[in-house]
């Protein structure tokens, strides 16, 4: 082959890879945009595949010799034969690579299957920090969420659905290079929480106060998981005449004793004050005090397996009196799916001249 022929094949040559180098360019960087800034770029996948297309096919046209070099195609020819071609490939090459190895990111998508139910305000927990602020997902919404650069090593995240309650955490491994997307409820187990309302028994509906100052008798209550430390003891004092709502942590407790819900243990209490055969007459006035302020008490989560002790004591006056021992019983968690639990407390039996 004689130098007049010679340096046209060269460069023929030379345009096919680079031709070849940019195609593989944009699929790498399509790739990216898709992975990373999904939320951001919409029709990444488009405009990547067109062109990618349009590169494959001038490589195709070109080993078949249909391309020559004149014709209004000439300015990618002429682009990618000329002598810096290859440095700006190459410095595109190192760009692209760089995003890939440095950029991770995370997004959240309202499942397909829950759409029409309503927002969800998720936290992302690194440690004991929120990555960012809480992410509220609308049905309308695709994918929320960001990309993260130079985040470099692997770390636990703690997915939490702060609202509506009724989830478990959610932990993904969060690494380098990683891209995380998380359906929302779709892949969260439901959580397990526990209800336990406190009614006052037959023996406690008049000898219990209705307001702190009331005169009378005063009671402490006293909540414990069985084998826990003592020092984690919830304490209710004084005990007044009231339904105890308790059994769950303060955000998960208000969610669940709503309106409807206090107006439905009305109802139950209500009912039950009438199988301890109460008079017609009392009756109405009991459950008004017993709901006139029911008590909220937050505490550690109850879960299947759990034994809460239940024990209330009777308190004196007087300054050396001991507290003397008038309910103890046990509630023990079997269900490992979300349930109510009515506990009516029951005074123990009392010797003869005992305290009332």
């Amino acid at each position: 082959m004689n130098e007049a022929t010679a340096a046209p094949v060269a460069r023929s040559a030379g345009y096919r890879w680079r031709l070849a180098w940019f195609v593989l360019l944009v699929v790498f960087a399509s790739l990216w945009f898709e992975r990373h800034l999904k939320a951001y770029v919409s029709q990444t996948a488009i405009v990547g595949g067109t062109v990618t297309l349009f590169g494959l096919w001038k490589l195709v046209l070109d080993a078949l010799g249909v391309a020559g070099e004149k014709g209004p195609a000439d300015w990618l020819r002429r682009a990618f034969t000329s002598a810096r071609a290859s440095g700006y490939l190459g410095f595109f090459t190192l760009l692209i690579g760089a995003l890939w190895a440095c950029t991770s990111s995370i997004y959240l998508t309202y499942d397909s299957d829950s759409r029409g139910s309503g927002s969800y305000r998720v936290e992302i927990w690194q440690g004991n920090r929120l990555l960012r602020p809480a992410e509220v997902l609308n049905p309308h919404d695709k994918f929320v969420g960001q990309p993260y650069f130079f985040h470099f090593g692997r770390e636990d995240l703690e997915f939490r659905i702060a609202q509506p309650v009724g989830y478990e955490p959610k932990k993904i491994s969060w690494q380098t290079g990683s891209q995380i997307t998380v359906p929302v409820p779709y892949s969260w187990d439901p959580l397990e929480l526990h209800l336990v309302k406190i009614v006052p028994g037959k023996d406690f509906l008049h000898s219990l106060p209705t307001t702190a100052t009331s005169p009378g008798l005063r009671y402490r209550l006293v909540l414990a998981r069985e084998g826990a430390d003592p020092e984690d003891a919830f304490v209710v004092e004084p005990l007044l005449k009231t339904v105890v709502f308790t059994g769950m942590p303060e955000i998960e407790l208000a969610a669940a004793t709503g309106d409807a819900v206090v107006e439905s243990t009305r109802v139950e209490v209500d009912r039950m004050l009438l199988r301890m055969s109460t008079t017609d007459d009392t009756r109405p006035e009991l459950v008004e005090q017993l709901f006139a302020s029911v008590a909220k008490r937050p505490m550690g989560r109850l879960v299947a397996g759990d034994k809460l002790r239940i024990r209330v004591y009777s308190l004196s006056a007087a300054p050396d009196a001991q507290p003397v021992l008038k309910v103890d019983q046990v509630l023990e968690i079997k269900d490992r799916k979300t349930t109510t639990h009515v506990v009516t407390l029951e005074k123990l039996p009392q010797p003869a001249g005992g305290t009332p």
